[in-house]
C-alpha cells in the first residue's frame, strides 16, 4: 500500500503563515495619497498632480467642461507654448492643444457587448498620439488625435520630449530614441513585450487591443470560456446539447462519458461489471490484486508494484487506482510513462513519478469516469474528485485528492482543518494563457517548484506598483507578486521563467532567483 504524497500537499502547507497574514484588502486612495487617475482615489476626491485631493463641490458628480485633463496631468508635463501651436489649433480650447481638424471618434461598444466602465469626462491616453475622454454616460470613450510635435500625457497633448521613460516601465519613447519604443509612455502597463491585459489598451504594442484573451468561467457543464472585448470580459454560455455523441467527452453534462450506447460495439466506463474494465472499446479482465491498465480500480492492500504500474491509495481505504510509473529525472519525463497521452506529474522518490492522463483544465474534459482535471504547469492531469466545492471543508488526513471537485485539492491552511482550493498555473499567464483562477479578486500564487500554484486573494495591483511589507509573497496579479526591491522598498515584481532568460522581463530588467518565489523554474524581473 502507498499513501499518496505529492509536491502539492507539501507546498500547500508552506503557505499557511502567509494566508493568516493577508487580511487587508486593496482600498481606494485617501486624501494625500499617490494616484495616477481619479479612479484611484476615494469618494469625493480627484487626482491632481498625482495626489488624491478633495474635489470642488461642482466636480464631485461630473467634471466641468473647463480643462477635463488637469486632474490627471503628470507634474513633469509642459504646456505647449501658444506661439508654437500648429495651424488649426485653438489655444483657448479646453483640450489644450488637440487639433480642431480631427473629429472625435466614438469607441462605444455595440449594444450586445459590455463597454468599459469609466468616470464621465475623465481623460487619459490611449496611446502616445491619442487622448481619450470618457463619455457622459460612462460607457466608452471619444478619441482625439494630438497635433504634430505634441504627445499625449495624462490625458492632454503636451510638447514631446526627445527621448524619455515618463511612465517608468523601462522603455523610452520620443523622436530621439533608438530601436523599438513605448507606444504609450503614459501607461506603465503598456510597452513592447508586455503581457496583454483585458483593459482596453494595446499592452504589448503590437497594434491590437485585448487580442487572444480568454479565461475559464462557470457554465452549464461546470466550466466555459470568456473572451475580452472592449476592455471587459464577455459572458460565456454553453447550451446543453440534447444528446450524447461518441467522442470521449461528457456532451450532455450528466457526469458520464459516451453513455447510452452511442459508440457502436463499444463498452462504456463502468459497464463491464465487477473485475473488468472498458479499455479501447473492449471489456478486459482487471483483477483488483493486479495493475494491468492505467486507471484500473485496485486494492492497495493486495496489489503490488509490477515495474510499470502502481496501485495508488488517494483517499484511504481499499479504493485504489492503477497509475503508470515514470522517470522524473529523464530529459522528457512524460515519454517514460507506459501509456500515451500521460503526464509525469508527481515525484514519489528520488527519480520515480506517477503518470496522470492529460486533460484540459479549462473545460474539465479528457478524464476517466470518477476523475477530474487539475492544472499542472501549462497543461492538466486527471485525479480522483469528490463533491466538495471551493472553500468547503475537507479532511486533510485523507490526502489532497478525492474529496474536492474538479480543478481543486484539499489544502491544510491551519492545524485544525482543510479546505478545497483551486489549483492554477503561474506559467500560463506568461505564455498568454489564463491561469485557471476564475473567481474575482484572486490570482495565482506559485507554490514550491513553480509548476503549480493556488488561487489566492490578490492585491489587485499593477506590476511596478508599491505594496506593503506585510504583503510580501502575496500575488499582486496573475503575473507579479509583492517582493522587496533593490532599494529596500516593496514593489509588485513581474514573474519570469528562468529557462527563458530575460524574455519575460520588460526593458533592461533581468530574470533573477528570489527567495520569495523559491523556485528553480520561476524568478522575478529586477
Amino acid at each position: 500500500m502507498m499513501n499518496m504524497t505529492s509536491r502539492l500537499a507539501l507546498a500547500a502547507v508552506a503557505v499557511a503563515a502567509l494566508v493568516t497574514g493577508c487580511l487587508d484588502e486593496q482600498r481606494q486612495g485617501a486624501e494625500g495619497e499617490t494616484c495616477r487617475s481619479t479612479s484611484d482615489c476615494g469618494p469625493g476626491l480627484i487626482c491632481v498632480a498625482r495626489e488624491c485631493t478633495e474635489a470642488p463641490a461642482e466636480q464631485r458628480v461630473s467634471a466641468p467642461d473647463a480643462s477635463i485633463a488637469d486632474a490627471t496631468r503628470p507634474p513633469d508635463d509642459r504646456d505647449v507654448p501658444t506661439s508654437d501651436l500648429p495651424p488649426g489649433v485653438d489655444a483657448d480650447r479646453p483640450d489644450d492643444g488637440l487639433p480642431d481638424t480631427t473629429p472625435p471618434t466614438d469607441t462605444g461598444a455595440p449594444p450586445d457587448v459590455p463597454g468599459p466602465t469609466c468616470v464621465p469626462r475623465e481623460s487619459d491616453c490611449q496611446d502616445n498620439q491619442t487622448a481619450r475622454i470618457c463619455r457622459d454616460d460612462g460607457q466608452g470613450y471619444q478619441l482625439l488625435r494630438c497635433a504634430n510635435g505634441t504627445v499625449c500625457r495624462g490625458g492632454r497633448c503636451v510638447e514631446q520630449a526627445p527621448c524619455a521613460d515618463l511612465d517608468g516601465d523601462g522603455v523610452e519613447a520620443g523622436p530621439g530614441c533608438q530601436g523599438q519604443q513605448d507606444c504609450n509612455d503614459d501607461n506603465p502597463r503598456v510597452f513592447p513585450g508586455a503581457a496583454e491585459e483585458c483593459d482596453g489598451f494595446d499592452n504589448d504594442c503590437d497594434g491590437a487591443v485585448d487580442e487572444n484573451l480568454t479565461r475559464s468561467c462557470r457554465n452549464a457543464c461546470g466550466f466555459g470560456v470568456e473572451q475580452c472585448a472592449n476592455g471587459a470580459w464577455s459572458s460565456c454560455s454553453a447550451p446543453l446539447p440534447s444528446m450524447e455523441v461518441c467522442n470521449g467527452e461528457d456532451d450532455d453534462c450528466d457526469g458520464r462519458v459516451d453513455e447510452g450506447g452511442v459508440c457502436n460495439n463499444c463498452c462504456e466506463p463502468g459497464s463491464c461489471g465487477d473485475g473488468a474494465l472498458c479499455v479501447e472499446c473492449e471489456c478486459r479482465e482487471a483483477p483488483i490484486d493486479q495493475c494491468l491498465f492505467q486507471n484500473q480500480p485496485c486494492d492497495p492492500f493486495l496489489a503490488g508494484q509490477d515495474g510499470e504500474l502502481l496501485c495508488v491509495d488517494f483517499v484511504g481505504g481499499r479504493d485504489g487506482i492503477c497509475l503508470g510509473l515514470c522517470n522524473f529525472r529523464a530529459p522528457d519525463p512524460d515519454a517514460t510513462c507506459p501509456t500515451e497521452d500521460a503526464i509525469c506529474a508527481f515525484q514519489i522518490d528520488d527519480f520515480q513519478g506517477l503518470c496522470l492522463d492529460t486533460c484540459d483544465p479549462a473545460t474539465n474534459t479528457g478524464c476517466f469516469e470518477g476523475q477530474g482535471c487539475i492544472t499542472l504547469g501549462s497543461g492538466g492531469g486527471c485525479v480522483p474528485t469528490g463533491e466538495q466545492g471551493v472553500g468547503d471543508v475537507c479532511e486533510v488526513d485523507l490526502g489532497p485528492f478525492g474529496q474536492c471537485e474538479a480543478g481543486t485539492i484539499c489544502v491544510e491552511f491551519d492545524q485544525f482543518q482543510g479546505t478545497c482550493e483551486r489549483l492554477c498555473s503561474p506559467i500560463a499567464p506568461l505564455e498568454g494563457e489564463p491561469s485557471a483562477c476564475v473567481e474575482d479578486g484572486t490570482a495565482c500564487l506559485p507554490l514550491e517548484g513553480g509548476e503549480i500554484g493556488l488561487c489566492f486573494s490578490s492585491l489587485e495591483l499593477m506590476t511596478g506598483s508599491s505594496c506593503r511589507r506585510f504583503d510580501e509573497g502575496r500575488p499582486c496579479n496573475d503575473s507579479s507578486i509583492c517582493a522587496r526591491g533593490g532599494g529596500g522598498e516593496f514593489v509588485c515584481q513581474q514573474l519570469c521563467r528562468r529557462d527563458e532568460g530575460n524574455r519575460d522581463c520588460p526593458g533592461r530588467q533581468q530574470c533573477r532567483f528570489s527567495d520569495v518565489v523559491q523556485s528553480e523554474e520561476l524568478g522575478l524581473c529586477r
